[in-house]
């Protein structure tokens, strides 16, 4: 029995005595283990359902290959809320191979509303936005963060709020 643990070279020698004439004989072989490339993930993403279809990347040694689930993949559509083993796995020129692993999280989108979008007149007193739900968002309005609202100018404003 032969045991691959350490890399370098072996002789397998197989001698045989022929038991009628005692004439021996043998024959060599040189094995040769070659050691196993090490292989690493340098992240592993998580996700919210409904995020844009990622990349795969990471890898390395650059020129392995991907699985999500034992299926070879490029990109990662994070559609359901769950989690996903992604496997990198790269050959080295001697065929030996190495994986790394991770655990991919795709996370639910939290459920976000606003209580009311208040109706303003020019001149009312300056308002503090309140509302969002659940509490600890950011609020914007017109796509900048604010806290608070002045309505000096008449018009129409985008009262955005965002929670993660």
């Amino acid at each position: 029995t032969f045991n691959p643990t350490t890399p370098g070279e072996y002789w397998l020698t197989y001698r045989y005595t022929n038991p009628y004439t005692y004439c021996k004989g043998e024959a060599k072989c040189k094995i040769i283990v070659y050691e196993k490339p090490y292989v690493k993930l340098k992240y592993c993403p998580k996700f919210c359902v409904g995020d844009p279809i990622y990349t795969l990347s990471g890898g390395e040694p650059a020129g392995g290959t991907y699985y999500i689930n034992g299926v070879a993949a490029t990109t990662f559509n994070p559609t359901t809320a769950g989690e996903y083993e992604l496997v990198y796995k790269y050959k080295n020129g001697y065929g030996c191979e190495g994986k790394a692993y991770c655990k991919i999280v795709v996370y639910e989108k939290p459920y976000v509303k606003l209580k009311e979008c208040p109706k303003f007149c020019v001149g009312d007193p300056v308002y503090t936005l309140t509302g969002g739900e659940p509490a600890g968002g950011t609020y914007y309005i017109n796509g900048v963060e604010a806290t608070t609202f002045n309505p000096t100018t008449p018009g129409e404003y985008w009262l955005t709020y965002r929670y993660t």
